[in-house]
């Protein structure tokens, strides 16, 4: 089952640093994110191995599952929207508090591409900054 899901791992800490100076209390050292495929019911789909798997191997880990949705056919496009919208949304609402945990990203099917949107807005976002940060100097 493993080598059907389509997983984004991200460790992120750094980005949102700059947000809060330290990690809050009772923050974990790792936090899944995890989302369903298309049509599937709320919550992991078939990732919910993999999330319990990398829970029972780090005590302590917590999880999250993105809420979007996952809708098929005609809606498929507005269901990509919503789910880079709630990727972000769910990600900076972690990092703010906490910054220095480590993420993991966890979707097969639909999420796979909103995983990858949301980390490539990200990137393009750090490197406009990075850009108005050099000019200013």
């Amino acid at each position: 089952m493993i080598s059907k899901l389509s997983c984004a791992l991200l460790f992120v800490g750094a980005c949102s640093a700059q947000f809060v100076a330290t990690q809050a209390e009772g923050c974990p050292d790792i936090h899944v994110f995890g989302a369903r495929e298309t049509t599937a019911r709320p919550g992991f789909g078939t990732a919910q191995d993999v999330v319990q798997s990398i829970q029972q191997s780090n005590p302590g880990a917590t999880r999250e599952a993105i809420e979007y949705p996952a809708a098929g056919g005609q809606n498929y496009s507005s269901s990509v929207r919503a789910g880079v919208r709630a990727v972000v949304d769910q990600l900076t609402n972690f990092t703010i508090t906490c910054p220095s945990t480590q993420l993991v990203l966890i979707g097969y099917s639909q999420v796979s591409f909103q995983f990858l949107a949301t980390l490539h807005l990200t990137l393009l976002c750090n490197r406009c900054i990075s850009i108005v940060d050099a000019q200013a100097e």
